[in-house]
């Protein structure tokens, strides 16, 4: 689903399970120019999502612009934030993780002695029936991060069996959303700001009630 389209950009909310880029080449981008009856001369991911996870993601439309927003991202302008659906509650209700990480076996991110430091911000938004909801703002963006760490913090998202979640959810899935993307547009130099809307099963509708109850900005 198109969600913002510029001169610059392109933000698309991606289905779980869709991959953004493999080997054999850029797979979303090739079904985005479809969906969207476009023409895209240059389209290349800004960053990725993991394929079980739905939300947003950024492409950028010529060399350039991909070059600028990376300069954001180093920069730590862009900003990246999620919902996670989590088994057990952390003790604090916003806070800081930050771990070390490391490549592990089996496409896994671990929590090591050498590695690259990683952190994210979070909030707890209240419980859903079963779980319970944060909104996450990464500082930084590492394989796999917000699922590793919130692991490794005794927290690991619904349905994330990779990451010790106790079952697998019936369509692959894992509880997590890339929600929303700030970012300064390089050419118009235009701050933006895009979220995605709430996928369709009842738990979503839930966290999404969550959001709107708090004062979250993001």
């Amino acid at each position: 689903m198109l969600r913002y389209v510029s001169s610059d950009v392109l933000v698309y909310q991606k289905r779980p399970g869709e991959a953004v880029q493999t080997q054999q080449g850029q797979d979303l981008a090739t079904r985005i120019a479809a969906e969207a009856s476009l023409q895209f001369d240059w389209l290349q991911p800004v960053h990725r999502i993991d394929q079980p996870v739905g939300g947003l993601v950024l492409f950028a439309r010529s060399a350039p612009v991909f070059a600028a927003l990376h300069d954001q991202i180093r920069a730590t302008t862009l900003q990246r934030h999620y919902l996670a659906v989590v088994s057990d509650r952390l003790d604090a209700t916003s806070g800081q993780l930050r771990h070390t990480l490391a490549p592990g076996r089996g496409n896994r991110s671990v929590v090591a002695t050498h590695g690259r430091d990683s952190v994210l911000h979070y909030r707890y938004l209240g419980a859903t029936r079963h779980h319970h909801a944060y909104a996450i703002q990464l500082q930084t963006g590492r394989h796999h991060q917000v699922r590793a760490q919130f692991a490794a913090a005794g927290a690991p998202v619904v349905g994330d069996a990779k990451y010790g979640a106790r079952r697998k959810r019936r369509d692959g899935s894992i509880a997590l959303l890339a929600y929303a993307l700030r970012f300064v547009e390089p050419t118009g130099r235009r701050p933006i700001t895009v979220r995605a809307t709430a996928p369709g099963e009842s738990l979503w509708h839930d966290v999404f009630a969550l959001l709107e109850a708090s004062d979250l900005e993001a």
